[in-house]
């Protein structure tokens, strides 16, 4: 079989069978969980769902788990749930005729379990398997410790013979009562404590057949016959003789009609949440403890089918157990043979028949269900207390107490709105502002010339940049007016590119920032918005610039070109356009005049019409140019896809210095956007100057450092300016 190796075939069968055994033990235990009371004369009913149940699953998963080593064992987070069905049927299924009932109960479990698997099917096809994994951990814990509570209050029902809701203190005080409830809670108790001290898989099934054999021997030393045990309580049954297997009469379920299914979907429904969260939280340990990834969505699938297999005999929901693979892979059980053997002892013990059940004392099984109890109880409540904070601990906490003062589908429900709750407020704390930054700085894509440059760095304040980020609401959208800048500031750029949506609560904080904006004197501009963002804006009478006059910009680099120009023409710059020369550099940038004359020789002169190359991605780097009129891009190219836009750049911006002096092939490509006129020099104009006028080449050289001083510079502000 795959997955097993032949020095693997005894530790897999002997693995497979104690994990069987286990799970024979579990199912007796979930099946006195949910036929109990008025439904206790067809436990084999019950007991027959189960066992095939968990024999149908654990073979699907051993067949059809992508990962060859998965167990699987019915969620005993889900039993509790099923145990809500026949207190919802209520008058609708024959309680006297108990046998009927427990075909009833049994044929709508089914049902439940086939929903279930096609859900987590469609939720593995489709890969949103790991929704359930955004509940918050407190939520969860919450929810899994009520679900202890329940499992110790049904073990002690089912140990005492006692229907859960007459369990008041009177009755367990009660003299026929009180030695089964010490024997249930010191078992479950005794098992728990070992348990906790040793992880040995000989435990829990050593302790229930203690139980089983310590309370014969008490009864035989004390001359108990076994029929006045069972009058008296202490025994499962009596059991009519006979395999314990019975096909599930699917008849039943013309007997309850409709009207259930509104009574019994609240529950299907917790079911299917508990179980797929259950699910992956299993898949997710498994991870850890088996050391290797786990593919959550193609085990889901597998689960699904697995427990619409269960669903086909009145089983329950089933999935890869944590607890049994572990326990079978400790054993070394590493392949496929340890679930299709657990399936065999399900089976076995199916065939076998009643006879053993009918010497089981109640507390034996009980006293099971407690220990699960505690264990999920000391594991979320006392465990946790150390490891999570004290708030995520308060919730966890509150979940518990309210699934054990009202019940599990309250449970369910405030731990859906607690998971909202633990959301909004987690998600207030998200700074919706990614970047607050000032135009001296942050600058847009337009290289402009040394001159123009020093004008940005020292009025370019006047520019203010904020970006914006995830989804804007009431509980966060009032920041943005915090981070807005005060007077002297000539315009705001605020970029909504990042972000996802606003309510309209932030609606009234856009509205109040452009009322903010004119009061303090200053232009907004808001870019980067999406359609659907431009269209809520519309729908909120929301204006994207202010004040009237003040252009739209689709993006923040148009926003920012915009503003750099306004402040430009302030310092008297006049806008694009105009001439320059290599010889105008000289003056500007390092204070000395050179004469053009003096540079002619080493100079070519070039006109590019409009998309027309200067510089070539990927060729060498063997000329330099000044732009001296017109305009040019700058654009890389990225395979057969269309080219990225980095920047443009006006008259008197030098292109292709870096590479001129470094050797390495141009990185980009520069070409013309509009007709354009350039002066260049190639390595051997430069090595011509240097022989024929060392100091010409001298102040080249020094105007040549300068200009890369000051696009060094201008690229660390920007990069310290976004946080990079």
């Amino acid at each position: 079989m795959a997955g097993d190796e032949p020095g693997r075939l005894v530790p897999s069968l002997v693995g497979g069978i104690v994990v069987g055994l286990v799970t024979v033990v579990n199912a007796l235990a979930y099946a006195g969980l949910i036929y109990r009371g008025p439904l206790a004369p067809g436990l084999l009913v019950g007991l027959s769902a189960l066992l095939a149940g968990a024999a149908v699953s654990a073979v699907a998963i051993a067949l059809l788990a992508e990962y060859p080593g998965l167990v699987a064992a019915p969620l005993a987070s889900t039993a509790v749930v099923y145990a809500l069905i026949p207190a919802a049927l209520g008058d609708r299924v024959g309680m006297a005729d108990p046998l009927m009932a427990a075909q009833q109960v049994a044929v709508v479990s089914g049902v439940v379990s086939l929903a279930a698997g096609a859900i987590y099917w469609l939720l593995g096809r489709f890969r949103i398997g790991g929704l359930a994994r955004f509940l918050p951990y407190p939520v969860v814990g919450g929810y899994n410790a009520g679900i202890g509570w329940l499992f110790v209050l049904a073990g002690v029902a089912l140990g005492t013979d006692l229907h859960p809701h007459g369990m008041g203190w009177e009755a367990l005080a009660a003299p026929a009562v009180l030695p089964k409830l010490a024997a249930c809670l010191g078992t479950g108790i005794a098992m728990t404590g070992l348990s906790r001290r040793s992880k040995h898989w000989a435990i829990v099934p050593g302790g229930v057949i203690a139980a089983v054999l310590g309370f014969h021997a008490v009864r035989i030393a004390a001359g108990v016959s076994l029929g006045a045990a069972r009058h008296a309580g202490w025994l499962l049954g009596p059991f009519p003789p006979g395999r314990i297997f019975s096909p599930l009469d699917w008849r039943a379920l013309a007997s309850i009609g409709w009207p259930a299914a509104g009574a019994v979907g609240p529950i299907a429904l917790t079911i299917l949440l508990v179980g797929a969260t259950t699910a992956i939280m299993m898949l997710s340990g498994l991870e850890v403890e088996l050391h290797r990834g786990i593919n959550t969505n193609a085990e889901l699938r597998a689960t699904g089918i697995a427990t619409a297999g269960a669903g086909l005999f009145g089983g329950i929901v089933a999935s890869p157990s944590l607890a049994s693979t572990t326990l079978a892979h400790g054993m070394g059980a590493r392949g496929r043979m340890a679930g299709v053997l657990v399936a065999l002892c399900c089976a076995a013990v199916l065939l076998a028949g009643t006879g053993v059940l009918n010497v089981i004392p109640r507390f034996a099984i009980g006293a099971l269900l407690v220990f699960n109890g505690l264990d999920r109880l000391i594991d979320r409540v006392w465990l946790d207390r150390r490891r999570l904070p004290p708030l995520e601990w308060a919730a966890l906490l509150l979940v518990l107490l309210t699934v054990a003062w009202a019940g599990l589908l309250d449970g369910v429900a405030m731990g859906l709105g607690l998971t909202l709750v633990i959301f909004i407020w987690d998600y207030r704390a998200v700074s919706v502002i990614r970047l607050a930054a000032s135009g001296a700085a942050h600058r847009s894509s337009v290289m402009r010339p040394p001159a123009e440059e020093a004008i940005l760095r020292r009025d370019g304040a006047a520019i203010r940049l904020l970006r914006l980020q995830a989804y804007l609401f009431f509980l966060n959208a009032t920041s943005v007016l915090d981070a807005m800048p005060e007077r002297g500031t000539r315009l705001l750029v605020v970029d909504f590119r990042a972000v996802s949506g606003l309510d309209s609560s932030a609606g009234m904080t856009v509205r109040r920032m452009h009322q903010i904006a004119r009061e303090r004197g200053y232009a907004v501009m808001i870019t980067g918005l999406s359609d659907a963002l431009r269209a809520q804006f519309a729908r909120l009478g929301l204006a994207v610039t202010s004040p009237p006059g003040v252009p739209e910009a689709a993006t923040e680099d148009q926003a920012l070109q915009y503003g750099e120009n306004e402040v430009l023409a302030a310092a008297g710059v006049a806008g694009p356009g105009g001439s320059a020369s290599l010889a105008g550099l000289f003056e500007a940038t390092i204070g000395q005049a050179v004469p053009a004359a003096r540079l002619a020789p080493y100079l070519k002169h070039a006109r590019l019409a409009r998309g027309e190359v200067l510089i070539r991605q990927g060729d060498p780097s063997d000329t330099m140019s000044v732009i001296t009129a017109g305009r040019v891009a700058v654009r890389l190219e990225i395979g057969q896809g269309p080219p990225v836009p980095l920047a443009t750049a006006g008259a008197g911006v030098v292109m292709g210095e870096i590479g001129f002096y470094t050797g390495v092939p141009r990185t980009a490509t520069v070409l013309a956007e509009t007709d354009t006129e350039v002066e260049s020099l190639s390595q051997a104009d430069i090595a011509r100057m240097e022989r024929d006028d060392p100091e010409l080449a001298s102040l080249f050289h020094r105007l040549m450092t300068c200009l890369l001083a000051d696009k060094l510079a201008a690229t660390s502000r920007q990069m310290s300016q976004s946080g990079t």
